[in-house]
């Protein structure tokens, strides 16, 4: 009972940092134990950019359609002068596809890994039905997203600085309410609406606002690193290729590039696992058997008042 005490005291001061890391160390034991997790991000990756090419394509036919063929008025439009009702189409109808294709794969992955949490071995097709399952409330879930998406988009664009200031404030509290909005919608017994399903949300991440916010942080810190190493790998390698004359150097580019993209794909589901636990914890009070019950227990620790 001592060490108990004594265990469940150190995690109590290691802070949010320390414990985000920690955390992200069990997600990395579960991302170990079903690999295939990683296919998830790898295919919202893939899916997104189908999504941006087929827009592309019919935007470009509306251009064309607007500017009559007048190829000196298209690339004024593309460059320079486009219609507000353009920029807002085009961004609201971009973001629709990316938002609903990456909370639907998102889903899936947070999907199997509760479901390792309770105990049974998932595979990418029961990721996927599940999503399927709740495909109407995330595709409704992803049309909020995008329509305030545009909105605070537009909002900085068009805003006096206040106006920016305030609408930047309003896009970070609804980014963080809606944080466990997809696993609220994939693990609901019943098909939720968005209002709900990110009530329920800003109710979980106010008990693991600490871990989640920094860990998150540190990943995307990650991310950053990972992408200016790539740049840094690719711009060497081509100043080498150019600078000896062996231009199969310029191969080592793409391999750096799929390198790049299975690094974020991984942190991508680190961070798909690493919600899902804190859901788990948050819902059943069970801590899966990668995590330390200990450790979820001191991010789960009520926060010190300023006045009391």
């Amino acid at each position: 009972m001592e060490n108990t005490v004594t265990k469940e005291n150190r995690y109590e001061k290691i802070g949010a940092w320390r414990g985000g890391w920690l955390l992200l160390r069990a997600s990395w034991s579960t991302l170990k134990m079903d690999k295939e997790l990683v296919l998830f991000p790898i295919y919202a990756g893939l899916a997104n950019m189908v999504w941006i090419v087929i827009v592309a394509v019919i935007f470009g036919l509306i251009t064309s359609i607007y500017a009559r063929g007048d190829y000196d008025l298209i690339t004024q439009i593309m460059e320079t002068d486009r219609p507000l009702w353009y920029q807002v189409s085009f961004f609201l109808f971009s973001t629709i596809g990316i938002y609903a294709t990456t909370n639907y794969f998102t889903a899936g992955l947070i999907a199997s890994a509760l479901h390792r949490f309770q105990g049974n071995n998932p595979s990418v097709n029961y990721g996927l039905q599940k999503a399927k399952s709740r495909i109407k409330p995330l595709i409704k879930f992803s049309l909020v997203q995008a329509f305030l998406g545009t909105i605070f988009s537009v909002a900085d664009e068009k805003l006096p600085l206040i106006g920016r200031i305030s609408a930047w404030i309003v896009d970070i509290a609804w980014r963080l309410a809606s944080l466990f909005a997809v696993p609220v919608i994939v693990m609901s017994e019943r098909e939720l609406g968005p209002i709900e399903a990110v009530r329920k949300s800003a109710g979980i991440f106010k008990k693991t606002w600490g871990q989640n916010f920094t860990a998150s942080l540190g990943m995307g810190a990650v991310s950053i690193v990972a992408f200016l190493a790539w740049v840094g790998l690719a711009f060497s390698a081509g100043l080498l290729a150019v600078g000896v004359g062996n231009w199969t150097l310029w191969l080592t580019a793409p391999v750096i590039g799929i390198l790049l993209v299975l690094m974020i794909s991984i942190i991508s589901a680190l961070n798909g696992i690493f919600n899902a636990a804190l859901y788990h914890f948050a819902t059943t009070g069970q801590s899966p058997a990668e995590f330390d019950h200990n450790l979820l227990m001191a991010a789960f620790k009520p926060k010190k008042k300023w006045f009391s």
